[in-house]
């Protein structure tokens, strides 16, 4: 072979087409002993495929990479452009600029496009938090950033290319960067450890009951359940063993002091239900004695008292449960990473339950949820966007009365979930209130992302509007939201000679803790949404402006000033033998139910409505028959008025409820008079709604009720004036709007009225005002993930979380109406 190349090449200088191939096919090479074909190539062209496209072909039998005939395959010419093979040449690459036709021409092309295959993907979008590090925007700086808890530090689940945000938590405010490490099971601070420095030596607490044994010490939370820092429990496995506990009657050393049964004192045992050694905190079955009785036990720490299973001594479970009784510790998957971070009622896709929650970061995604056309998979069924476009009715929740008895019309909730009555854009970010913190916010209409009310933390309103606080996420509250009316100031005595120029002060509608101050004369309540109370007989017995009547002066004797609002309370008359009558109480324009003011020897109204469920009580007039001696009347109470109670819808007629009337003056025949007292503001009106839930934990207290009336002067003796004391302010109003709404038991949620002031006692008796009438709570939810197990004022409905619209009850309509 090696003679023939030879051969064939010094033919090929003489004869340049000896040895080609001169018709396109192939001869391949011919021995040179017998001139017989080989089958390999000796020159390139006997490989040529006639293809310019796919590459020149190379004759290289001695490459490893070469077939039998000796060829090796073309490299495409144009690796990086298109390919014109009738012209034989590269393009330029240009031929489509914007194949993925999003208005953005390629880089390839000149253009900024870094991926012309994805129309999501270019300079115009918007960076998407995702961990699939997608660069939509062609930025590389940027992540999409999301920071759901307001903490300033982006999720790091928000990537791009190997950048991402640094809150390994985005949940919790307190917890990123830049926190500081404290004891909670969690990594705070974002550095990959969990409680470092933190934990304390305590020693391990079997039972509960807050003390540890002093052979079992252990490392870990304060607080902690399981842990104690006391090792004076002498038996870790009896709750009615410590050092704390007096001695029972039971033949146990219970104090701890070797000795049994000695000094034996009475304790509260409360229910055990499910027999788990737990009680349930419920105080009105408690049993007071010195030993057990069958059925209760000595703690009242069960928070479910049905099931054995769940008590302070379980085992957590990842189940989306609170097993252990303890909601700040639940089971741990990993780090941050806990059974139901989201709060949404479903547990982790981790856990295994039987309805995973796909993404526990998001309250809006989770089984049963609302499918939205956004690709993504809100329902968690594994298909994206199904049915999210299908119309339906949304719910609108004025849309009217069922034979006017208030029932919520038509189904609540089509197939695949609820569109909100009241949506919230999330632009206000998150509302989260941790620590001690307290917050004021203006009356108006807020559009959050979350809300969290920590347990010690406090949120008011300094408005007398509507305070609307809207989240998409679930709205947790475990502190205080206090939208209560102010208490009216008391009245004073003082000699008749002294030119007194001030009575009792009014409360506020909707401000806890502040009233009118005082001038020359007491001053109306301020603010509220409804019309200002009549003013009382004399010329410093001022009308409510909008929340309780001014209570009377004394010099010259006063009647007490009517309560503004739309229900308010008669103001108190003067005292015996004046002529002055109370104020009357604010009307509505569409019906005259306000309280009418005393008038001589008559109480004071309170606010009439035709619900009589929802009336103010009238203030007394107790006037005494000693000479010279007469009391003041008592101020009627406050009420939320006529078209509150009657308008079920709540849209129409969400306000704030009604002061109590002012209490007159009294005077007896020696020198001393007494001044009324102030009424007391009605309660604030406070709208909570989520597109997720509504949880209000057992250390949570959420008040709209009215303020109390403030004392009457006056002292004990027959012949001893005393004025009347102001009238109660009226409740509130209160809506909880969400698919789930959950209220623990010992939470404390109060629409009540304020309760009348008194006088320690006059002639003939305390002329008391009147208490005010009770407000409204209403609930919009889906009665199967309704669950309230605490006590409201108005109270439940008897038969739990069903429509219900029983005056003086809580109202109860199907979500979303």
């Amino acid at each position: 072979m090696h003679s023939h190349r030879i051969a064939c090449l010094l033919a090929l200088l003489s004869f340049p087409l000896g040895c080609g191939d001169d018709d396109g096919a192939t001869d391949a090479g011919r021995d040179a002993a017998t001139d017989a074909p080989t089958g390999i190539c000796v020159m390139s062209t006997q490989c040529d495929d006639g293809e310019f496209c796919n590459g020149e072909e190379r004759c290289m039998p001695e490459d490893p990479m070469a077939g039998p005939d000796g060829c090796v395959a073309g490299v495409m010419p144009c690796p990086s452009a298109t390919c014109d093979e009738d012209a034989d040449r590269c393009g330029d690459g240009c031929s489509d600029p914007d194949a993925d036709g999003d208005g953005f021409d390629a880089v390839e092309c000149g253009g900024d496009d870094c991926d012309d295959s994805r129309p999501t993907v270019n300079p115009g979008a918007a960076e998407i938090c995702d961990l699939e590090s997608i660069d939509e925007d062609c930025d590389p700086t940027t992540l999409g950033e999301v920071d759901r808890d307001g903490d300033g530090f982006s999720d790091s689940r928000c990537c791009n290319g190997d950048v991402c945000g640094e809150d390994c938590d985005d949940t919790r405010a307190n917890t990123n960067r830049l926190a500081p490490e404290v004891c909670d099971g969690l990594d705070t601070d974002c550095d990959g450890e969990v409680d470092e420095g933190a934990t304390i030596m305590g020693f391990a607490d079997e039972d509960r009951d807050l003390f540890g044994d002093p052979d079992r010490p252990i490392m870990g939370c304060p607080g902690w359940p399981g842990i104690s820092t006391s090792p004076m429990d002498c038996d870790d496995s009896d709750p009615s063993v410590n050092a704390s506990i007096a001695e029972l009657m039971d033949g146990i050393d219970n104090d701890c002091d070797m000795v049994v049964d000695e000094d034996t004192v009475s304790f509260a045992w409360y229910p055990d239900d499910d027999g788990d050694g737990f009680g349930a905190p419920d105080f009105a079955r408690a049993i007071v004695r010195p030993s057990r009785p069958d059925g209760y036990a000595i703690l009242s720490s069960d928070c479910d008292d049905t099931d054995p299973a769940i008590n302070p001594r379980a085992v957590e479970r990842c189940n989306g449960v609170d097993d252990d009784c303890n909601p700040e510790t639940t089971f741990t998957l990993g780090l941050n990473d806990s059974e139901d971070d989201d709060g949404d009622g479903f547990a982790d896709a981790a856990c295994e339950t039987e309805q995973p929650d796909c993404d526990d970061r998001d309250a809006r995604r989770h089984p049963g949820a609302r499918e939205t056309c956004d690709e993504v998979d809100e329902d968690c069924d594994g298909t994206v966007d199904e049915g999210c476009d299908e119309p339906f009715d949304a719910g609108m929740p004025d849309a009217g009365t069922d034979a006017g008895m208030g029932m919520d019309a038509g189904p609540p909730c089509p197939p695949g979930g609820c569109r909100p009555p009241f949506p919230s854009s999330g632009a206000d970010g998150d509302l989260i209130l941790a620590g001690t913190e307290e917050r004021t916010l203006p009356a108006g209409v807020y559009e959050y992302d979350r809300i969290e009310i920590g347990a010690n933390a406090v949120l008011r309103s300094n408005g007398t509007g509507v305070l609307e606080l809207r989240a998409r996420q679930p709205v947790i509250l475990r502190g205080r939201i206090d939208l209560s009316g102010g208490d009216g100031g008391s009245g004073r005595e003082t000699p008749c000679s002294i030119a007194v120029l001030h009575g009792g002060r009014a409360g506020h509608t909707g401000r806890q803790g502040t009233a009118a101050p005082m001038g020359d004369c007491a001053v109306g309540g301020g603010g509220g949404l409804g019309v200002e109370g009549g003013r009382g007989g004399g010329a410093c017995a001022n009308g409510g402006f909008y929340g309780g009547g001014g209570g009377a002066r004394n010099r010259a004797g006063q009647a007490g000033g009517g309560g503004g609002g739309y229900g308010g309370g008669g103001g108190g008359a003067a005292y015996q033998g004046s002529d002055l009558a109370g104020g009357g109480g604010a009307r509505e324009l569409s019906a005259t139910m306000g309280g009418n003011g005393g008038m001589l020897g008559t109480a004071a109204q309170g606010g009439r409505t035709s619900v009589p469920e929802y009336d103010g009580a009238d203030g007394q007039a107790r006037f005494g028959s000693a000479p010279g001696c007469a009391n003041g009347g008592g101020g009627g109470g406050g009420s939320i008025g006529e078209d509150a109670a009657n308008d079920l819808a709540v849209m129409s007629t969400f306000r704030p409820g009604s002061g109590g009337g002012g209490g007159g003056s009294g005077i007896e025949g020696g020198d001393r008079c007494g001044e009324g007292g102030g009424g007391g503001g009605g309660g604030g009106a406070l709208r909570i709604t989520s597109h997720a839930s509504v949880t209000i934990t057992n250390t949570a207290r959420i008040s709209v009720a009215g303020g109390q009336g403030g004392n009457g002067a006056g002292r004990a003796g027959v012949s001893t004036a005393g004025s009347g004391g102001g009238g109660g302010g009226s409740g509130g109003v209160l809506y909880l709007a969400a698919p789930q709404v959950r209220i623990d038991d010992g939470a404390v949620v109060d629409a009540g009225g304020g309760s009348g002031g008194s006088t320690p006692r006059g002639c003939g008796g305390s002329s008391r005002g009147g208490n005010g009438g009770v407000g409204r709570i209403r609930l919009s939810v889906e009665p199967s993930t309704c669950m309230i197990s605490a006590s409201t004022t108005p109270p439940m409905p008897a038969a739990g979380c069903v429509p219900n619209t029983t005056p003086g009850e809580v109202y109860i309509g199907a979500y979303p109406r």
